[in-house]
């Protein structure tokens, strides 16, 4: 009789003092991926819907510098991709493959269900400090410092060499106070902000979903060169992996693919109705004014002209409104990675996208409510691809902007 081999995982550190219940449940729910020299494994601008941790191959953690993409280090066996952007609810990694790369995937719900149940996990998570969430965190101290002659990336390895991690705690916190460390939070769930400073256990804002994360830094610390790759041999054999997605699902945990806590349904019956409660969703969500007797009057004037409302008119709206407005034609399963909110022709009107993630899509529908489609029912529900407007407001940030997730294949 064969044996089936050992689970890998359960020789990490993260996991190897489970219980056994823990133990089952983790073999159980996660699955063995194969990635592809050059595929993405994580994307810079999204929280990933699933954790990696590499089993065979290596991966690149990419950066900008100077304007230019560049390897800032390497990722081998044992490494543990996502969880760095799950943890801080805040993006921070650009991961590529080398080569070939199998890697064992879970669910970004089972994470968070292992941190809260199983000791062990949750003080394993709590202490790790990963180059990531560090070189994010020089990032945005870099924006609020005079210009240096080094970058973030340079500064990395040697900031990696004397940052701590430091627990959420008064005594921790006051204990690095007084040995003269500086103390930052890479945490941005709930009312958390990466980079804020913090002085006294006071400070901290109520912690959201994961405790909060905090690194300490020397009062000066030394810039070196950049910071060099750490290959690895294999960690284990992994057969029977299973091809990866084209590109990575995003977390249902997103907080950029999920506006539906912060919106008020707007109900409404017949072309002029529905269109004028979406575009008062929208006004809503996005913080604008929301001129409703010049959109009516739009409206009203080519209904009288024998036209319905189209997206052509509805882009022609929210340009009025101030938006940058740009249409997009892509394919349905890519309706787990929408932009929030925007806007698609849904049953005869419109709705807006209020969710997209792994678990599918949410969109708010002023005749039919609250609509929820899981990603088995999106090429059912949009057989020609899914066409609707992205929006963005005339003064978003960089890191707002419509990023290269949309440029998809041809349908």
């Amino acid at each position: 009789m064969t044996q089936s081999p050992p689970f890998p995982l359960l020789k990490h550190p993260a996991f190897c003092d489970l219980t056994s219940d823990g133990s089952l449940r983790l073999e159980k729910s996660s699955r063995m991926l194969q990635f592809d020299l050059g595929q993405q494994l994580c994307e810079p601008n999204d929280i990933p819907a699933r954790i990696l941790v590499l089993l065979k191959g290596q991966a690149r953690l990419v950066g900008r510098q100077k304007g230019r993409l560049t390897t800032v280090g390497k990722f081998g066996p044992g490494s543990v991709i996502g969880a760095a952007s799950l943890l801080t609810g805040n993006p921070c990694e650009n991961v590529i493959a080398s080569g070939e790369v199998v890697a064992c995937a879970i669910s970004d719900q089972d994470w968070a269900d292992l941190y809260a149940t199983e000791n062990s996990f949750r003080d394993w998570c709590d202490q790790q400090l990963w180059p990531q969430e560090l070189l994010s965190l020089l990032e945005t101290l870099d924006v609020d410092t005079a210009e240096t002659e080094s970058s973030p990336i340079d500064q990395l390895e040697p900031v990696l060499k004397s940052a701590q991690r430091c627990l959420p705690e008064p005594d921790s916190i006051e204990a690095a106070i007084q040995a003269g460390k500086r103390l930052f939070l890479t945490s941005s769930w709930g009312q958390a902000r990466l980079g804020r400073a913090i002085s006294t256990s006071s400070e901290l804002p109520p912690a959201d979903r994961f405790a909060h994360r905090l690194v300490a830094l020397p009062a000066d610390h030394v810039i070196a060169d950049k910071v060099a790759g750490v290959p690895g041999g294999e960690l284990v054999p992994a057969d029977d992996a299973e091809k990866a997605e084209l590109l990575p699902p995003v977390s249902r945990f997103s907080p950029e693919r999920n506006v539906i806590e912060s919106l008020r349904l707007i109900r409404g019956d017949g072309a002029i109705q529905e269109t004028l409660a979406c575009f008062q969703m929208l006004a809503q969500l996005m913080k604008l004014p929301f001129r409703r007797d010049s959109i009516e009057k739009v409206l009203q004037d080519n209904i009288r002209r024998g036209l319905s409302p189209n997206l052509q008119l509805c882009g022609q709206l929210a340009a009025s409104l101030g938006l940058h407005v740009m249409a997009a034609k892509v394919p349905a399963d890519a309706g787990t990675r929408l932009q929030v909110p925007s806007m698609l022709p849904w049953q005869g009107g419109f709705a807006l996208v209020v969710a997209s993630s792994e678990q599918g899509l949410k969109l708010a529908s002023p005749k039919e409510g609250l609509v929820t489609l899981d990603p088995q029912d999106l090429a059912e529900s949009f057989p020609e691809g899914i066409e609707l407007l992205l929006m963005e407001r005339s003064n978003a940030t960089p890191d707002q902007k419509f990023g290269p997730a949309w440029f998809w294949p041809a349908l």
